[in-house]
């Protein structure tokens, strides 16, 4: 049983190639690898959402399912003004998942029960 808690995560600062502002100690920077997803500030104020497919010195490319399938979209690391990496919340994981189990053992629990009084 696999299950997602929608909105449960949170987006979290990452660093960019280059990118030497100094970070106060209580702020956690992620690292973009291939596979996150990611919200990305362009300098322009514009949002983008996607998961990462390739990271370069120049430049971090995105896929994600848009109106004609998969759509590949690429952005300079100059043109970045910030980048998030998402996080999914691992508490809010577990409970999803025990809620999920508990239900799934109730409804077994029903119907070994109706079955007896047969």
């Amino acid at each position: 049983m696999v299950m997602q808690c929608t909105g449960c995560g949170a987006y979290r600062l990452a660093a960019m190639p280059g990118n030497v502002e100094p970070q106060p100690e209580t702020v956690q920077v992620e690292t973009i690898k291939v596979g996150v997803d990611v919200r990305i500030e362009l300098k322009t104020g514009e949002i983008k959402k996607g998961e990462v497919s390739a990271v370069s010195g120049e430049r971090v490319a995105l896929k994600k399912v848009g109106n004609y399938g998969l759509e590949h979209e690429e952005y300079l690391w100059s043109d970045i003004q910030q980048i998030e990496v998402y996080k999914p919340a691992i508490f809010a994981s577990f409970v999803t998942t025990a809620v999920g189990v508990f239900a799934s053992y109730a409804a077994l629990m029903i119907i070994a029960l109706t079955q007896m009084g047969d």
